[in-house]
């Protein structure tokens, strides 16, 4: 019989925690630049934008454009951001980092003559990622975001009465994001490169993306054009039996028939 007063040892959260981390960021962030990718492909072009007019389609399309925003600001929120101590983030990485003893058993990982590097490039490293992504206004934009509207929906109060919380009162802009996204990748490629010795071929990644999704928006474009052109033949079918039976009508109503 198990004693009930014996619990298991519960790992300290070391450096093989840290690295089970940055593997999870590493494993899920080229899915986030190429979901970025393809919005901001469907979003700019244009022979798309023409075909989808006055069609069904474009609701759908539009859904698709809200679904896509609004997981990219879910994953940022989660991979980057997330303070959360049992979340898996670059912010709960480059916390861990700031602590001696993980340093220390990350360097002891180290070759004698690469420790070195790692004493020169992780402060700075950490440094900007702390400066330049986890404690920008654009930071704490997406954090809101995130923890109002999509993790769950707050309720606010408006003078004496309550509302929604209004998403489009952040100003948060799609080029803003962009840029921020640019900086989460070499975030982790720098950092996942010094802790786990691995790295990603980030450079390639829009390449890939375009080829995936310029083969969508060919086949949507063919076939909302093809649609089209088959409802405009039908239309025109319907008018011309329409205006044929307007003939006979008038013809029967003739004094002469």
């Amino acid at each position: 019989m198990i004693n009930p007063s014996v619990r298991k040892a519960t790992p300290g959260r070391g450096l093989e925690h840290l690295k089970v981390t940055l593997q999870h960021v590493l494993k899920r962030w080229p899915a986030v630049l190429q979901r970025r990718h393809y919005l901001q492909a469907i979003s700019q072009d244009e022979d798309l934008r023409k075909a989808l007019i006055h069609t069904y389609a474009a609701h759908v399309h539009n859904t698709l454009h809200a679904a896509l925003s609004v997981d990219l600001l879910r994953d940022i929120g989660a991979l980057i951001l997330d303070r959360d101590p049992k979340s898996a983030s670059l912010a709960q990485a480059v916390a861990a980092l700031k602590t001696d003893a993980i340093r220390q058993s990350l360097r002891d990982t180290y070759a004698a003559d690469h420790k070195s590097h790692l004493d020169h490039r992780l402060p700075s490293v950490l440094s900007r990622i702390e400066l330049n992504l986890l404690s920008t206004p654009c930071a704490h934009t997406i954090r809101t975001i995130r923890n109002k509207a999509v993790a769950h929906y707050d309720v606010d109060h408006d003078g004496k009465n309550w509302k929604m919380w209004d998403l489009t009162e952040v100003g948060l802009t799609y080029g803003q994001l962009d840029q921020y996204i640019d900086g989460c990748t070499e975030a982790v490629d720098g950092l996942c490169g010094l802790v786990l010795r691995q790295v990603f071929s980030f450079d390639a990644l829009p390449k890939v993306s375009e080829t995936y999704v310029q083969e969508y928006i060919a086949a949507l474009v063919i076939g909302l054009k093809s649609q089209k052109e088959a409802n405009e033949a039908r239309r025109a079918e319907n008018l011309s039996q329409l205006h044929v039976l307007s003939q006979s009508d008038v013809s029967d109503d003739s004094p002469n028939s």
